[in-house]
């Protein structure tokens, strides 16, 4: 009865491989661990999200601001993300749409050399994070020189430079995205413990065959 208490669905970031690491370390302490899929894992999830953030930034989308994003960034593969965001958003026809990162590449100097091909007059950097934290309040709105709206004033190329500070997470579509993803790792483990009942019926099953077999042989036996 207590048996869905001891399982467990975890939802996954692309970068957090030491999460999956971690829980692998008590995995027995479970029947089943889950990991849910990343915010974005396949094209449509990329997709649904340009639409988000597009449609969360529309106010400022008047022909002359160039809207620049500023994701996290790892060294691990998984990196590429960023690149891809960008790639979808150019695609999509938002071209004054920009994605960078704070701790890998494209960085805010490749961010910043793009912006000022352009022809724009205002900026507005945005977190590209669930929650708008530390990097967003420091990295990208902070008032030391390295900070994204610092580096982008400094520039001297904009008239100005607003600082948006607020998570995807709070964005209505990208929470729907997450429960579809934290739903389906959740129905995968029912479909786990189908498979199991079927094995443990199957077994029921064979070990009452070999028991009936056993009646017959000792049947013929005594006879």
């Amino acid at each position: 009865p207590y048996r869905r208490q001891r399982q467990m669905c975890i939802r996954d970031r692309p970068n957090n491989t030491d999460v999956v690491n971690e829980v692998g370390d008590y995995a027995d302490a479970f029947d089943q661990v889950v990991i849910g899929d990343p915010l974005l894992t396949s094209d449509e999830d990329f997709d649904e999200v340009v639409k988000a953030i597009t449609d969360a930034t529309a106010e400022y989308d008047d022909g002359e601001t160039a809207i620049c994003f500023m994701g996290h960034g790892t060294e691990a593969d998984s990196n590429e993300v960023y690149q891809k965001m960008q790639d979808k958003l150019t695609d999509a026809g938002f071209e004054n749409y920009f994605v960078g990162t704070v701790e890998a590449t494209p960085s805010v100097d490749d961010v910043l050399a793009k912006v000022q091909a352009g022809d724009y007059k205002k900026v507005v950097l945005e977190p590209l994070m669930i929650v708008a934290g530390d990097h967003a309040n420091n990295d990208m709105a902070g008032d030391d020189d390295d900070s994204w709206k610092s580096q982008f004033n400094a520039s001297g190329a904009f008239d100005s430079v607003d600082c948006q500070i607020a998570g995807l997470g709070r964005i209505e579509a990208v929470e729907d995205l997450y429960v579809e993803h934290t739903k389906a790792a959740i129905d995968s483990l029912g479909t786990a413990d189908t498979a199991e009942e079927t094995t443990d019926d199957t077994a029921e099953a064979a070990d009452d065959t070999t028991d009936g077999a056993e009646e017959v042989t000792d049947d013929s036996a005594a006879e």
